[in-house]
């Protein structure tokens, strides 16, 4: 790797001086993260091709620590009480605990500590899709109907892997308008609620959002300073879950779902923005409602006016030969409802 940087920004060089050396290091620091993500790529596939069922984004504890144990995979070798703090762990189940790919692979456990200001992890295939999504709306928000045109249109987080787009099932249209609904017609993309949609959507990329307080994520030198605790799991601890996953498996989802993980507690990003923006929309909601409301009240008003003019006309006809006992009008005038023809 550091060669290859040399060879970018000092090419053919045989002596170097402070400057040239200055710009090599910044550059290291530059790239030395995406070359590092390769080791990430290579341990998300290998969870993927122990994933309990196909697109599920789970992999079974018990597989888990099989990596570790039969495959000498020793990344994979987390204590449960740490997994459970990462928000990793998938507990819906309770006698049959998964991992869930996306926040094991993206969680600060597979962090470097680069230095006080910044540290080295996964890149988040995601975060990618995301900023797609939101070139393509160019909104905070948007009608259940539009994301879900422009979620189908979209290539799929990991295209650049191989992996096709895929339709969106019914319960999860249908789950996508109950959150537009729960603010009012449009759904915050900045949200959690939004998230946990584009977990299900996307089981294997897109990391389950857990409720701010729930979980403390920490990276592993952290978590054994503030717990005493070492985060790997016991050989008794690993064991054990090893001989409970034996012969169990949980049925494969069948509506789209890709867990029972799902709430409708929301936390937005920019809670305030959010409020604005629909202050606003009630506002001009508002203004064209009293603008019908002033053109209804104008029609009514003329055809008061028309009708009391045909009122008159008739009243002039009727006196045009004078009054009295006897007398009859000039000319002779038939009702036809409130229109009077001569």
């Amino acid at each position: 790797f550091l060669r290859q940087v040399q060879a970018q920004v000092m090419p053919n060089a045989a002596t170097f001086g402070f400057e040239e050396v200055s710009h090599a290091v910044a550059e290291i620091g530059e790239q030395y993260g995406r070359w590092q993500n390769s080791e990430c790529v290579g341990l998300h596939q290998t969870l993927l091709e122990h994933e309990e069922h196909p697109n599920t984004g789970r992999i079974r504890l018990g597989d888990f620590y099989g990596l570790a144990v039969n495959h000498g995979k020793f990344q994979f070798s987390e204590s449960v009480s740490y997994l459970r703090q990462l928000g990793a762990l998938d507990e819906s189940e309770p006698s049959n605990l998964r991992v869930m790919i996306p926040n094991w692979i993206y969680g600060p456990n597979n962090c470097l500590a680069s230095s006080g200001y910044y540290a080295v992890c996964c890149i988040d295939v995601c975060d990618g899709y995301m900023n797609k999504l939101e070139r393509e709306l160019g909104s905070h928000d948007a009608s259940a109907e539009q994301l879900l045109q422009v979620v189908a249109a979209l290539p799929d987080p990991a295209a650049d892997l191989g992996v096709k787009n895929h339709t969106v099932p019914p319960a999860l249209q249908h789950r996508l308008k109950e959150i537009a609904e729960h603010h009012d017609g449009r759904v915050p993309i900045h949200g959690r609620l939004f998230a946990q949609w584009m977990h299900h959507v996307h089981p294997r990329w897109c990391p389950y959002p857990h409720m701010s307080g729930t979980i403390a994520p920490r990276r592993a030198e952290e978590q054994e300073a503030v717990t005493g605790m070492k985060v790997s799991a016991q050989s008794d601890e690993i064991r054990q879950h090893m001989e409970q996953s034996e012969g169990r498996k949980s049925s494969a989802p069948t509506d789209g779902m890709c867990s029972s993980m799902w709430s409708m507690e929301e936390e937005l990003v920019d809670s305030v923005a959010h409020e604005k923006a629909k202050t606003s929309r009630e506002h001009e909601s508002g203004i064209a409602r009293a603008g019908l409301r002033g053109l209804f009240f104008a029609s009514a008003i003329i055809s008061m006016v028309m009708a009391l003019a045909k009122l008159i006309t008739k009243d002039t006809l009727m006196d045009s030969v004078g009054s009295g006992t006897g007398k009859k009008p000039a000319f002779a005038c038939v009702d036809i409802g409130q229109t009077y023809a001569v």
